[in-house]
């Protein structure tokens, strides 16, 4: 992530945790006011080295989408542990279908 600026904020997304395990790896969710880097605006962003994933609380009016982004930068990580190589088309496809999945069959995926 070359020159890489976030600032934390403050504000919570209700049903985003604090914390989300990963892997077995509890990451950190970290929420901001704003993520950028040297190609412009960043909505999620995670760090596989520091342990952390980030989403900006603009999105925070919208909890679908808020999800994808967290389920989003998840699966960034699940590639970095395990090793797959995906491109970033893939895990956007990946995070869009699995979302729909979960949310249109809720009885199904209870806990």
């Amino acid at each position: 992530m070359a020159n890489f600026r976030m600032k934390a904020s403050e504000k919570r997304i209700p049903g985003i945790p604090k914390t989300l395990r990963v892997a077995g790896i509890d990451y950190k969710v970290i929420l901001a006011d704003f993520m950028q880097d040297d190609e412009g605006s960043l909505l999620g962003v995670h760090d596989f080295f520091e342990g952390w994933l980030g989403i900006d609380v603009c999105v925070r009016k919208n909890k679908d989408l808020a999800k994808i982004i967290l389920l989003h930068e998840a699966i960034h990580a699940i590639d970095k542990h395990a090793k797959t190589g995906l491109v970033e088309e893939q895990i956007v496809a990946l995070a869009n279908g699995i979302y729909a999945l979960l949310k249109n069959n809720p009885k199904v995926w209870r806990f």
